[in-house]
């Protein structure tokens, strides 16, 4: 059982009053003292990423200091801390489960914490990827299409909060790319989606196993889409970035849930339709 006494101390009583910052500063005697000291002062940065700061972090035209979510490291420290952390993930994590849904299970246990009363007092939802950061005017952009979802999959989507009560009863679907799931969902119902006018931005930090673009090609049949489609998809759809010779696991994929006869999605009818369109429009 534990006591008062013996928990961890709030940030705010570390905090070093005016006076004790003026004694630090009084006393430092070279500028390596004066940047390090001053830099996590005036930052907030955590020492491990004050430690790994570089000039890439610093946006100089918006006067701006952003820590990405992950960044590749050698060093001993960081090497270290991967191996735990990785170690101690293994234990909890269920590796049946794809990061899709883990992300919706994660996000609806959040949600579960509020009636659909509670959470009717919002306007919009903002689903956004932990590797991801929204650029400037993304949600004033975004808002001027009026529309009830924005984005269709990737880094995050904007969705009006009363439509996601109606129709998914305010929770993601647990399957494995949620975000396109959500996507058709709103477009089978009729309702207005939309891409994004200003994309999120994403740290380019994602590497891609086989497994997970054979996953993909299986949530690709599963929402309907067809063969023609699947052939040319050499490029990711939110970012644009190259697959490259990883296209072959997706069409892997594709087949062998053909194959096997899984069920596809039952705005499955209505994507195949898109895509035919999409395909005599010559805009694969």
């Amino acid at each position: 059982m534990s006591s008062k006494k013996n928990r961890k101390p709030k940030t705010k009583e570390n905090l070093l009053s005016p006076e004790q910052v003026d004694k630090v500063l009084s006393v430092i005697s070279s500028q390596r003292e004066d940047f390090v000291f001053k830099g996590i002062l005036y930052t907030g940065l955590r020492n491990s990423e004050f430690l790994h700061m570089n000039k890439r972090w610093i946006n100089f035209n918006r006067d701006l200091l952003r820590v990405p979510g992950k960044q590749e490291c050698n060093c001993k420290g960081c090497k270290y801390a991967r191996r735990k952390i990785r170690s101690e993930a293994n234990k909890k994590i269920d590796k049946k489960f794809s990061t899709g849904e883990r992300a919706s299970k994660a996000l609806n246990y959040e949600l579960g914490k509020y009636t659909n009363e509670e959470l009717s007092v919002y306007d919009y939802l903002l689903r956004i990827d932990d590797d991801s950061y929204l650029p400037e005017h993304f949600i004033e952009e975004n808002l001027k299409l009026d529309a009830d979802i924005v984005g269709s999959s990737g880094y995050g989507q904007l969705i009006k909060m009363k439509l996601f009560i109606e129709v998914l009863n305010a929770r993601f679907p647990e399957v494995w790319s949620e975000d396109g799931h959500v996507w058709y969902t709103f477009k089978y119902y009729g309702l207005k989606a939309e891409k994004y006018r200003v994309k999120p931005e994403n740290f380019g930090t994602r590497n891609f196993n086989k497994k997970r673009y054979f996953g993909d090609g299986i949530s690709r049949y599963k929402k309907g889409y067809i063969i023609p489609h699947i052939l040319v998809s050499f490029r990711e759809p939110m970012s644009g970035r190259k697959v490259g010779f990883n296209v072959i696991y997706i069409i892997a994929g594709y087949f062998w849930a053909m194959l096997k006869g899984e069920k596809k999605y039952f705005f499955s009818e209505m994507t195949t339709d898109l895509q035919w369109k999409r395909i005599m429009r010559r805009n694969t």
